[in-house]
């Protein structure tokens, strides 16, 4: 089983600007690569009830005020360096964006190209390879249907299933995803 973590981003100079992240990690890695993370937030005193985000990362004021932005670029530096490798990474990344501002309309066709990228057809059910769980944030225009149906055409052209529903996540530290 596969489990593919779609984040959106923008940018403050841009309102018309989203972008959306597809993250795809095998089970057999996630546990690891969540523990990984958690010690890392852990060791540079990060409050894990702040979320972690990227843009953060330069601004004291925002995020986990304890942290000094020297620190916080460390840790970013080390989290990013969990799936360095010139073979085998553990986490594949696709990236895809618009300037038709954070519409719902532009954010499922968003979701639909990245998550297209990301999955790669499934060659065998044996152990459950077929299988997909799919992570999205919480949004208020959004629904877990509305993301379903952009993405079943693609996961039946790439004969995958679908693990339950699309899971839609209130954000925090322990969404690493």
């Amino acid at each position: 089983m596969k489990h593919l973590f779609i984040d959106e981003t923008s940018d403050a100079n841009n309102t018309n600007y989203l972008g959306i992240c597809a993250a795809l990690i095998d089970t057999s890695k996630y546990g690891e690569l969540k523990h990984e993370y958690l010690t890392i937030m852990s060791e540079f005193g990060w409050d894990p009830s702040v979320e972690f985000k990227g843009t953060m990362i330069y601004s004291q004021s925002q995020g986990c005020q304890s942290v000094l932005v020297e620190k916080r670029i460390e840790l970013t530096k080390n989290i990013i360096g969990m799936n360095k490798s010139t073979s085998n990474s553990r986490v594949k990344f696709c990236y895809a964006s618009s300037t038709s501002g954070s519409t719902a309309e532009s954010y499922l066709n968003l979701v639909q190209i990245v998550t297209s990228k990301a999955l790669e057809a499934g060659t065998t059910s044996k152990n459950g390879k077929n299988i997909v769980s799919i992570h999205c944030d919480e949004r208020t225009d959004v629904t877990a249907k509305d993301i379903r149906t952009v993405i079943d055409p693609i996961l039946e052209r790439k004969n995958l299933v679908l693990f339950e529903d699309v899971n839609l996540s209130k954000s925090s530290v322990q969404t690493m995803g």
